[in-house]
Parts: C-alpha cells; structure tokens; sequence
C-alpha cells in the first residue's frame, strides 16, 4: 500500500501503474477525480475553475507535480476520490482510504 500525501500518492501510482493497473487506466482514473471534482467545486464553491492534475510535466521525482491544488479544490478532490472509490481496484481503494481517513 501506498501511504503519504496526495501529491505523492497520485505520482506513485502514476510510476507504478504497471504493477496494480495499467497506465492508461491511471490516467482515466485520474480524469474521472478531475472532472468530478471540477464540478463539485462549482456546485459547492461555485468556483469555475478547472482542477487538473500535471500528469504530462515529465518532473520526475518532484512532489507536487501533481495535485497541488487550493484548499477548496483539495477538498473537491478529496470527495471527488470519496465518490469514486468503487471504481478502484481493491489496492488503489485501499490506499485512498486510508489517505481520506488520515483527512478527516
């Protein structure tokens, strides 16, 4: 399992997707946690801005390539990995739970 803040769980599992899933399903992952929480954060904040993960910056190794987010969109995102839990494999499940529960 993979413990430790977002931005290190997100760049984790984007390192390692070949190990638990694929890549590509990472990165279809990630879109669906982006897009959900893009819209939670209109819905809750009203804030129209876009959440998106820098998957592409090639910045191997630095902790907050990905996820590095205001306060409000950190929390869209984090019900945004809440409402998605059922689409994870048990291993990624796993390890954002217990990153929620270590949030709350």
């Amino acid at each position: 399992m993979i413990t430790g803040e977002l931005d290190h769980i997100l760049s984790t599992l984007l390192d390692t997707a070949k190990d638990e899933i694929s890549r590509q399903e990472t990165l279809d992952l990630f879109k669906k946690i982006e897009d959900d929480a893009t819209e939670i954060c209109q819905e809750k904040y009203e804030l129209h801005e876009v959440i998106k993960f820098d998957t592409t910056s090639g910045n191997k190794g630095c902790a907050t390539y990905l996820g590095r987010q205001s306060f409000k969109s950190l929390n869209c995102i984090r019900l945004s990995i809440k409402k998605n839990l059922t689409l994870m494999n048990e291993s990624v499940r796993t390890t954002f739970q217990s990153y929620l529960s270590k949030c709350e």
